[in-house]
């Protein structure tokens, strides 16, 4: 019995040092620093664009998007520095939050501008108790409001076929010849829903001759910040009388037709001389043939 009580006591003494150990352990020992992939950029149009990362554990992230490109001071700062100066005031964007990874679209961007986009995460809500991360970052530039002429077709003298490409939905409005307009003053009477891609501008009730057509586009039709694309001016052809139409300004040929050889056409002079030669031999059998009917008539 005395040895089974020591064994008891020496066996819950064993325990409590157990315990005493384990809870002596600071916390931040079993932190485990997070491992970010990404971050990543996809969809990106002149004002907005797709952002997303994952962390391989569930850990408290911080992301900011800041204008320009990135900013090396604060890269080599570390992720703690990032944390405890979260956020800096001059961020375009900026949110957390304790997750395995985000991921949505960034609205209200400026067209054709540099953005760089941080994260850093840490393994707990404390900072001060959890591994945090390197500064993980990717740098992307947003589209220019643009648009390009991708073909023009005359097919008829009152009817022609233009077609352009915007790098943004929104809407568009053209005007038909006159002065060239303020693409703003023109793209606030869009009612036509413009596509990213190609559009497509089918025109009737033409008059002979050349036309130019001018077309603005807008992203945003009920927001007095809209973005408004170029000018973009495009010169319709006259329409082709011989049967063909025009598009892009370069004839495509109608129906066919035979070919009429030319005087002076070396191509055809082989055909020519046959011709000739051919005509000469039919005078001289029907003068011949002419000489004997008269011979027979004087008989």
């Amino acid at each position: 019995m005395k040895k089974a009580k020591k064994r008891a006591v020496s066996f819950i003494l064993t325990i409590a040092l157990a315990m005493a150990t384990f809870l002596a352990v600071p916390m931040s020992a079993f932190a485990q620093t997070p491992d970010i992939t990404g971050p990543t950029v996809s969809d990106i149009t002149p004002t907005t664009a797709y952002l997303g990362f994952t962390t391989d554990i569930e850990a408290r992230n911080y992301w900011a998007l800041l204008e320009g490109p990135p900013d090396q001071t604060l890269i080599a700062a570390g992720g703690a520095a990032f944390v405890t100066g979260f956020p800096p005031a001059d961020w375009v964007n900026y949110g957390s939050g304790t997750n395995a990874g985000m991921g949505s679209t960034h609205n209200d961007l400026t067209p054709g501008t540099v953005y760089t986009f941080y994260v850093v995460s840490v393994d707990t809500e404390d900072p001060g108790t959890g591994d945090v991360s390197a500064v993980a970052y990717i740098t992307f530039t947003t589209l220019d409001v643009l648009l390009t002429q991708v073909s023009v077709s005359r097919t008829s003298e009152t009817a022609a076929t233009v077609q352009f490409s915007s790098t943004f939905p929104g809407w568009y409005a053209y005007q038909l010849d006159g002065a060239a307009p303020d693409p703003t003053t023109l793209a606030w009477t869009s009612t036509t829903t413009m596509a990213l891609g190609t559009n497509t501008i089918t025109l009737t009730g033409l008059s002979p001759g050349t036309h130019t057509i001018y077309i603005a586009g807008i992203e945003e039709i009920d927001n007095e910040n809209g973005v408004v694309s170029n000018l973009l001016t495009i010169t319709i052809p006259a329409f082709d009388t011989g049967g063909g139409t025009q598009d892009g300004g370069t004839q495509s040929p109608g129906a066919a037709r035979p070919d009429v050889p030319q005087t002076g056409d070396s191509s055809n002079a082989a055909g020519w001389t046959l011709a000739l030669i051919g005509s000469i031999l039919g005078l001289c059998t029907l003068t011949v043939l002419r000489r004997r009917f008269k011979s027979y008539d004087a008989r």
